[in-house]
């Protein structure tokens, strides 16, 4: 009987492994396409002095892009994981 269930539990965390993967690739090769993710759970969007700041947070990871107001300023986009803030965040903080 334990083995069964050992089993079925070792499935179910090998199907939930292989479905993030699957939604982390696709997000990833979507990112460096320049395309919004698919799989977004929260979305922020901030307005800057300088421009736009997007954030999507997924399951683990998080895409974020931002657009300068002129030429002069800082545009791009980055993915990462969703426990570390990125650069351009603090960036806006501190300027507030």
């Amino acid at each position: 009987m334990i083995k069964i269930i050992k089993k079925i539990v070792g499935a179910l965390v090998t199907i939930v492994l292989v479905a993030w993967l699957v939604m982390f690739v696709m997000d990833f090769f979507s990112a460096k396409e320049g395309k919004r993710p698919m799989f977004c759970l929260d979305e922020v969007t901030v307005n800057y002095d300088g421009g736009v700041y997007n954030k999507c947070i997924s399951f683990g990871y998080q895409y974020y892009e931002y657009v300068a107001n002129s030429s002069e300023g800082e545009s791009g986009y980055g993915f990462g994981p969703s426990f570390i803030k990125p650069d351009i965040e603090r960036k806006i903080e501190n300027a507030k």
